[in-house]
Parts: structure tokens; sequence; C-alpha cells
């Protein structure tokens, strides 16, 4: 145990809580399968976030800023309003497009080599899905469809879209 202390201890320093936790089960699962029970290991405890809710004012605010900046507004509107992770956004073709529905089916992410590469399958089995855009937001999808005819509606990188809305929000006196 005062082996696994003192790892536990130094990766405190370059790693979260939920991931040194993960790497203590991984440890005690490898061990205990071959009879190994650890004890008086002591393990941060767990952290809650308290993610701000903003009021109707600060609503108003964020919808006002980000149609400001035509190029991140759909993306934005997609995470906001339609609970969609950046990586699914990335991967949204005009084949993905019905209407008022975007069909969420795919991802773009990083590759070890830091290139956003395309996968056909999301985070989660349940992550595949349809999902109803309010009449304003279709409305800018399908124009964006008509600009790109073919190949990902958007060209920004996920990063780069959130970095360009929180400095947005941080400019405009509303928390990141």
């Amino acid at each position: 145990g005062i082996l696994v202390q003192k790892q536990i201890n130094q990766n405190a320093k370059d790693h979260s809580v939920k991931s040194l936790h993960n790497q203590y089960g991984f440890i005690t699962a490898v061990l205990g399968f071959f009879g190994v029970e650890l004890k008086n290991v002591f393990l941060p405890a767990k952290q809650t976030h308290n993610i701000p809710v903003p009021n109707k004012q600060e609503i108003e605010k964020i919808l006002h800023i980000i149609h400001e900046d035509k190029e991140i507004e759909c993306q934005v509107l997609l995470a906001l309003t339609c609970s969609l992770r950046q990586s699914e956004i990335s991967a949204l073709t005009p084949k993905n497009i019905s209407g008022n529905i975007v069909e969420v089916c795919g991802a773009r992410v990083y590759n070890k080599d830091h290139k956003l590469v395309w996968k056909p399958t999301n985070k989660t089995e349940k992550s595949n899905r349809k999902v109803a855009m309010p009449n304003y937001l279709a409305d800018l999808i399908h124009q964006q469809c008509e600009k790109v005819k073919d190949g990902f509606l958007f060209s920004q990188a996920p990063k780069t879209v959130l970095k360009r809305f929180k400095k947005l929000l941080t400019e405009n006196d509303l928390p990141p």
C-alpha cells in the first residue's frame, strides 16, 4: 500500500481527481485478480462542479453576442439548444439535416497526431440520435447546407469554436 500511496501522491501533481480514482481502480482490479488487497491508500475527495446557469437576461445577451459572430453561431446554437457535443457538430454534413431534424451519427475527433479524423461511432451507443432544432437554427443550418453542398458543414476545429465562444463570453462580462 505504501508504494501505491506514493505513486498516487506523485500522480496528484499532474492528474485530475477523476484520473487518480481511475488509476486506483485499475491497480486494485489487477492486484485483486492475484489475490492482493490494498489497505490504507487515501485518494483525494471527488470534486463537484458548479456549472453556472445563465438567467434570462444573460441568455438574451449570449444569443445577441453569438449572432454577431456568424462563423460560430450555428455550432454554438447546436451545442446550447440541441445538446450536441463539439465532436458531433464538427462531423455534421448536409446529409445529416432534414427539415428541422439533425441526425447525429459519427464524430470528428483528434487522433494521436492531433489531426481531426472522422469516426463512424460516437461516445456512446445512445449518442446516435435525431434531434429537433428550433426554427431559427434550422434556417441557419439550411443556409450553411446551401453553401457547403458536400463535406463537413463547418470548417473550424471544435477547439477553435469553443475558444472563440469563451472569449466572447469573457469580453461581454459573462462567465465562461
